[in-house]
């Protein structure tokens, strides 16, 4: 091979390595109760994190949000049609209009797809 060969060198397949400076070699122990150790888990499980990992962002400051929901799109649209509907009559009502008529329909409707999903996607 001469200096001037621009035969791609081949690469090991997978990830390419971190440098130095992002590897994670340093570890910190720490002791818990059984109690605070539990909560940790819990809190690491409902974020969808591993415990290593909920510790070092809660750490670190970072803002640790639960996963999205996994409630399908179809009943999240039909939630927002509805949200839709009352924020009208909301609106309706404080410019000193009359109930309109449909207004215990769309409450009707918003208990039952309530009560659906609470039934369906209830963890």
């Amino acid at each position: 091979m001469t200096a001037f060969d621009t035969t791609p060198i081949p690469r090991a397949p997978g990830r390419p390595r971190k440098q130095a400076m992002e590897q994670r070699s340093m570890q910190n122990k720490q002791r818990y109760t059984r109690a605070e150790l539990d909560y940790i888990t819990q809190m690491a499980h409902y974020a969808g994190l591993t415990v290593s990992e909920y510790i070092r962002r809660a750490a670190l400051k970072i803002v640790i949000k639960p996963p999205r929901t996994s409630v399908p799109r179809e009943a999240m649209a039909e939630l927002n049609r509805i949200g839709i509907n009352i924020n009208q009559i909301a609106r309706a009502l404080n410019r000193g209009r009359e109930c309109p008529p449909y207004i215990e329909e769309a409450f009707l409707k918003l208990n039952a797809t309530m009560d659906k999903l609470a039934q369906d996607y209830d963890p």
